[in-house]
């Protein structure tokens, strides 16, 4: 599984009208489609953090792909009233994830760093 984390701000309080809205999407065919193994959503102070877990790669390349689905389409709208980017308007889920920069797993040792 290859991890997505995007990082954004919200609006405080509105933690559980989001994750009913993921609930609601999270039913419908489109995370197959995206091709999105797990979902875990975070908040800190006013900042959202929504980690996604690929089945076999980062879902960004597929978001983009399906960025006009009416399902995609549906979850962003609902979504615009309570997650709010950290500069202008909401763009590509690239434009919204953190990027790794030091990646470690035991037996392994350390696979990426600066």
């Amino acid at each position: 599984m290859d991890p997505t984390l995007i990082v954004t701000h919200f609006k405080p309080g509105s933690e559980k009208e989001i994750a009913r809205l993921f609930s609601k999407s999270d039913a419908t065919e489109l995370p197959e489609l995206i091709g999105v193994q797990s979902r875990r959503l975070y908040t800190f102070h006013d900042v959202y953090i929504h980690l996604v877990q690929g089945v076999e790669r980062k879902v960004d390349a597929d978001v983009t792909r399906l960025h006009d689905h009416p399902l995609f389409q549906e979850i962003s709208k609902a979504l615009d009233d309570y997650i709010i980017p950290f500069t202008g308007r909401w763009g590509s889920v690239e434009q919204a994830s953190a990027k790794q920069f030091y990646h470690w797993e035991r037996g392994l040792g350390v696979i990426q760093q600066p």
